[in-house]
């Protein structure tokens, strides 16, 4: 103790002062006789060992010689011979300590304990005296005291294996010493059987004296700088840095929440490592069913007396229990053979079979099992459906816009009276609910059906039949008909063409006085007008149907007398019948529009339909260029 006392003890000694410290031993210095004398006594050893390790090349030069030979007589590789012949372990398996060996320690023990030293020779010639002199019986020693002999050697075995250095220098040898065997071993390993290996060697605490190093067989560390780009000093750096901050913070958690977690955690990854499927999960409720039966695995060393369900069932004890087993490996995964495992599967088929049984009644098969689904597949189809709506919806406003302009022939009845919100009669010569003799002015191929607001589409031959202010857009309601009756009678009295109906099919006899439209369109110089009697009752007819068509708030007025076959007569185009109607233009009000039919999807953004390439889109504008800058193409400052 005196002597171990002149050095500091090690900072790994000082921070294990619970653990069991072996003393250091300083040997004494040799003087120089000494030392020559033992250079003298060490020459013909030294002699003998050079004369050995010639023996030993030889018999290895003879040795390969006779591999070749082998190898070439029986047809067979030199490793793979070379192997065989090297297959022997060298290792012997350790027993305990016998009751000699026993009683030679304690027989130390107590030297050591009088202050006495004696050498092992010594002490074994001693106690071999003793037993033949019958001073000492080893048969005489009794059971407990042969165990407690024996338990004192084993202890101090381990002292001397795993026993804390008290010195710092201690510490340094002991760390050297151990990885140059260490690399000793690997390179010997790599040599005899050819596997390849390395061990870092890093100090565990800042306050170490050691320096971390490596140590490799068959410069097995260029595996970091070719898989990983990084090289063996980087990488022992990084490892020093981690093994000196590992013990820094670090607790191990002992609460239940903590260790019911780890264990859940060590049971899926075990799992997933023994089935190569990162993606199971541990199923405790179907394990015999699921897990055994569907995997093929079971868990070996399991206790008996805790129940396979999950870890948050467990009390602190069996959570603990079964975490200590599972990393020492007592509880673990393993295969169950194919003959067990087919009995396992035919049990469980025998007890679906089994009536009342529903514990193990198998998951209805889906409908569609077998084919690929998608997931989006049924909001697909309601895209779909949206978009061919929203079609449908945009023909029939295209419908009714080339229909707006046509004015249904319809039946032709007194006005009805005004209800609600309905408009009033724009005529006050016809008041609302007068009782009027109904007669049906029907043209042929045209027919509308009052419940919807489209009517049917007219041949040509009947459109060219109706009179032509049936073919002019609907007039304006609040026009002056005693106006446009007198400028007519004016146009006919002033002799430009003889009385209706004499004209034949030639018309003006002068073509360069025939119509011309204000757009420059050609138009036919024969418009069918009906006589003037006719025409003023067709006229009355027609813009009381148009005024009444979007509100249905009256009907147009009984014409009684059916129109005749209309005379085609000579118009000019620059004839504007409303031009005559009311003194002041702004009492011309503008005429009622029809109500367009509201949207099923009104208010919902809808898709604009994207044209599709080489279609030619004549609703939308080309796109505009890009106008060039003034400066293009030079070069700013």
């Amino acid at each position: 103790m005196a002597r171990s006392g002149q050095t500091a003890p090690s900072p790994h000694a000082t921070r294990n002062v619970g653990h069991q410290v072996q003393l250091g031993r300083r040997r004494p210095g040799m003087s120089r006789a000494h030392r020559a004398s033992q250079a003298l006594r060490l020459a013909g050893p030294r002699r003998k060992k050079r004369e050995f390790d010639d023996d030993i090349d030889l018999e290895f030069k003879r040795r390969a010689t006779e591999l070749a030979r082998m190898a070439l007589q029986h047809s067979k590789d030199i490793p793979y011979i070379r192997n065989i012949l090297a297959s022997v372990s060298q290792y012997k398996a350790s027993k305990i300590p016998s009751l000699h060996h026993a009683v030679v320690h304690q027989r130390w023990l107590d030297l050591q304990a009088d202050g006495k030293t004696q050498t092992l020779h010594e002490i074994k010639r001693e106690l071999k005296e003793d037993i033949e002199s019958g001073e000492f019986d080893m048969e005489a020693i009794d059971v407990n005291e042969k165990e407690r002999l024996v338990t004192q050697v084993l202890n101090h075995r381990m002292l001397k294996r795993r026993g804390v250095r008290s010195t710092t220098r201690s510490v340094e040898l002991d760390v050297k010493q151990t990885a140059s065997r260490i690399g000793d071993a690997l390179i010997d390993l790599h040599f005899r059987t050819g596997v390849r290996g390395f061990a870092l060697v890093s100090r565990g605490h800042a306050d170490d004296p050691s320096k971390p190093h490596f140590v490799d067989s068959d410069d097995a560390m260029a595996y970091l700088m070719e898989v990983y780009g990084i090289s063996p000093y980087d990488f022992l750096r990084s490892f020093e840095a981690w093994s000196c901050t590992r013990d820094n913070g670090i607790v191990d958690k002992n609460d239940l929440g903590s260790m019911r977690s780890l264990v859940s955690t060590l049971l899926t990854d075990s799992l997933r490592r023994i089935k190569h499927n990162n993606t199971l999960s541990m199923d405790y409720v179907n394990y015999d069913v699921a897990i055994r039966e569907g995997k093929g695995v079971e868990l070996a060393g399991w206790p008996a007396d805790v129940p396979m369900t999950r870890p948050a069932m467990w009390n602190v004890e069996t959570v603990r229990r079964v975490r200590d087993s599972l990393r020492s490996g007592a509880i673990h995964w393993e295969l169950i053979p194919r003959a067990r495992h087919a009995e396992l599967i035919a049990a469980n088929n025998a007890k679906r079979a089994a009536e009342g049984s529903g514990a193990l009644r198998k998951r209805a098969v889906r409908s569609d099992s077998g084919t690929k689904r998608g997931p989006n597949r049924r909001t697909g189809k309601k895209k779909k459906t949206a978009a061919a709506n929203d079609d449908d919806d945009e023909e029939e406003e295209e419908e009714e816009e080339d229909t707006a302009p046509l004015i249904p022939p319809q039946t032709i009845s007194a006005p009805a009276p005004v209800r609600g919100n309905e408009a009033p009669n724009p005529f006050p010569s016809l008041p609302n609910g007068a009782a009027a003799a109904t007669t049906h002015t029907s043209y042929p191929s045209l027919h509308y059906d009052p419940d919807h607001h489209v009517p049917a589409a007219p041949d040509l031959d009947a459109l060219l039949a109706l009179p032509s202010m049936l073919a002019l857009p609907p007039l304006d309601p609040s026009f002056d008909i005693d106006g446009v009756e007198d400028a007519i009678n004016a146009f006919l009295a002033s002799g430009a063409f003889p009385e209706a109906g004499t004209l034949g099919e030639q018309g003006f006899a002068n073509d360069s006085v025939a119509p011309t439209p204000l757009n420059g369109a050609p138009t036919p110089a024969f418009i069918p007008v009906p006589p003037p009697t006719q025409f003023l009752e067709t006229a009355l007819a027609t813009a009381s149907a148009a005024a009444a068509l979007p509100s249905n708030s009256f009907t147009t007025p009984a014409v009684v007398t059916p129109v005749p076959p209309p005379t085609r007569l000579g118009v000019s185009s620059r004839m504007n019948i409303t031009d005559g109607g009311a003194a002041n233009p702004q009492d011309n009000a503008a005429p009622p529009t029809k109500r367009r039919k509201v949207r099923s999807d009104a208010g919902v953004p809808r898709k604009t339909k994207v044209p599709q390439v080489g279609q030619n889109n004549a609703s939308s504008p080309p796109p505009r260029k890009r106008k060039v800058r003034s400066d293009a193409g030079k070069r700013k400052k």
